[in-house]
């Protein structure tokens, strides 16, 4: 595979990667995070059996997120520098989103998961935690839904060079 169709298929990928994650984090925080929580006596409890037994860390976003962003992320940060224009413009955009939410999710999601759902917080805390996690989780999801949006901005501005270049018969 020569550079151009290396770099092609990583940009194909941070559209798929970054969609998906994008449409499975607003399923999550839309349908999943809700049944975290109850409410008993007019107080909310943190439902920690019940994000534990879904476990959506190891069994989704592992194998979406965690592992294929995250090296799509590292290979951009080197393959970036192989493109120009709104090629580079446009995928470091995206990089600065995923940079976002690569380190949030490293640095604050997962520690603050597993804390959550190893059960050793008094259920004041747990709830505490859980509700604050829930609430920057809508920073996470902005950063996520934008690299969305960038990532095929930046197919669409490889296409338009490939094109020009195939025009002006360089390619």
């Amino acid at each position: 595979m020569n550079k151009q169709t290396v770099i092609k298929l990583i940009i194909w990928l941070l559209v798929l990667f970054t969609g998906v994650a994008f449409g499975a984090g607003m399923y999550e925080a839309r349908v999943e995070v809700p049944q975290w929580f109850s409410v008993a006596d007019g107080a909310t409890v943190w439902q920690g059996e019940v994000a534990k037994a879904a476990d959506p860390g190891l069994n989704f976003w592992a194998f979406v997120t965690t592992g294929p962003i995250t090296l799509l992320t590292l290979l951009s940060v080197v393959l970036i520098w192989k493109t120009k224009g709104n090629v580079r413009r446009w995928w470091l955009v995206v990089l600065v989103f995923l940079l976002v939410d690569r380190i949030m999710t490293f640095s604050y999601f997962i520690p603050t998961m597993v804390e959550l759902m190893d059960g050793k917080l008094v259920q004041v805390e747990a709830v505490r935690v859980a509700q604050q996690w829930a609430n920057l989780n809508v920073v996470r999801l902005i950063a996520s839904g934008l690299s969305f949006v960038a990532a095929i901005k930046l197919l669409v501005e490889w296409h338009h060079d490939e094109y020009v270049l195939s025009l002006k018969g360089k390619k």
